[in-house]
């Protein structure tokens, strides 16, 4: 027991005459450095902000791919996973459904799985979520759409099966 008190102390007198030595060269002990960075040590970064991931808000989807369809986007467009659209056209034996962004909620049927730009001439082919699924609310990119126009969104979305979550 003795023994184990005088290894502690020798510990504690060599931690002692550390910090005095360190002292003596004008550097502070470890124990009055914590949490304080030198200035030419310290450095400032930007806030970056993530922008939403393909995907990212669906939260559950029907077995297979029953909850997906492909959409054909008209060119020029540019579009941002979980944007609203309304679908325009059936599709044909060449061409999936024809969609457009939707600009109220009375119009949302469906919710861009991917982000894209469209090509001159040929447009935009994306996978949109068109049925049977939930998504993160928060992750749905309305656009300029009133809060009004957001609850019918939503709304209108459930008739298809799309259920928002909070």
């Amino acid at each position: 027991m003795a023994e184990n008190e005088d290894k502690r102390n020798d510990e504690r007198n060599t931690t002692r005459s550390r910090a005095a030595a360190n002292a003596k060269e004008g550097a502070a002990a470890p124990e009055a450095q914590a949490g304080e960075v030198p200035t030419q040590y310290a450095t400032t970064y930007p806030v970056v902000t993530e922008g939403v991931h393909n995907t990212e808000f669906i939260l559950s989807e029907a077995n297979g791919h029953r909850s997906r369809d492909n959409a054909y986007l008209a060119d020029p467009i540019t579009i941002v996973a979980g944007t609203p659209l309304q679908k325009t056209a059936a599709a044909t034996t060449d061409r999936p459904a024809t969609y457009v962004v939707a600009t109220t909620g009375a119009n949302t049927q469906a919710l861009a799985l991917y982000s894209g730009k469209s090509v001159p001439v040929d447009g935009l082919r994306i996978a949109v979520l068109a049925r049977d699924a939930e998504v993160n609310l928060r992750l749905i990119n309305w656009g300029a759409m009133s809060e009004a126009e957001k609850v019918i969104g939503i709304t209108t979305l459930a008739t298809q099966g799309i259920i928002c979550r909070i």
